[in-house]
């Protein structure tokens, strides 16, 4: 729900950066009437929006064999839209007068701010899902692996590489622990690309799902013993790096 907000006053911002003017209103005068404006618009779109609206994504785990569901609050459809304009008919209610170059742009986010807000939404998803990765790493239960490795696969470095080791009974339960979290991870990344390019959403999601199955292939192995942690984290490197190398060229 805090993304949800989030998101819901990034589109007021937007709202805010049109020029309001109101005969004798000083600027402190326009900025108090700008914030009572911005709750009133939320606390009316928080109301109308429906108490069941949620969205459930789930993706299988071939590694482990579990299925993992995650299920998020989902916006309606022209929200933001709305919020906006319960702001604007707030302001005119009070007496103010925004300057816009047509009707169109004074009732309804102009072109340029509708991208803006997309964009947002997109940046605060990427967003969250790296908070959700720094957390997963973070994560005490996950410790024994991370030690052995990075927590992006970037970060991997020559000492990780050249580790001859391999994993341990200790280790191996923390990697299936990390193996589970990763999928909640990997469908908000899918999300991101299935919502935001969409244009190119089938050859990106091909290219992800190959990586995905190669990344979760060497930890089988590893946890099979086939493979020391050093040539672990070598063929994790490698895959990243060819993976971002493929993603640059869609």
């Amino acid at each position: 729900m805090g993304k949800l907000i989030f998101l819901a006053a990034a589109l007021l911002l937007l709202s805010a950066c049109g020029t309001y003017t109101k005969p004798g209103a000083s600027e402190a005068d326009v900025a108090r009437d700008k914030a009572m404006c911005n709750a009133q618009a939320h606390s009316r779109v928080l109301a109308e929006r429906p108490q069941s609206s949620f969205q459930t994504n789930c993706n299988s785990n071939t590694w482990t064999g579990n299925t993992n569901c995650s299920t998020r609050p989902e916006i309606p459809a022209g929200e933001g839209l709305s919020e906006l304009a319960y702001f604007i008919d707030c302001m005119k209610a009070n007496g103010y007068s925004r300057q816009s170059q047509s009707t169109t742009t004074e009732n309804f986010a102009s072109a340029n701010q509708q991208m803006a807000a997309v964009n947002f939404k997109r940046q605060n998803l990427q967003a969250e899902n790296r908070n959700m990765l720094l957390s997963m790493c973070a994560n005490e239960a996950h410790k024994l692996y991370y030690v052995k490795t990075a927590c992006e696969a970037s970060g991997i470095n020559f000492e990780q590489m050249a580790d001859t080791s391999k994993i341990s009974p200790a280790e191996r339960e923390a990697l299936i622990k990390v193996q589970n979290a990763r999928q909640e991870l990997r469908q908000l990344e899918r999300e991101v690309i299935e919502t935001y390019v969409p244009a190119r959403s089938s050859k990106m999601l091909e290219l992800l799902n190959s990586y995905y199955t190669k990344v979760d292939s060497v930890a089988l192995d590893l946890a099979n013993g086939k493979l020391t942690w050093g040539e672990y984290n070598k063929a994790r490197k490698d895959l990243y790096d060819q993976q971002n190398l493929e993603m640059h060229k869609l």
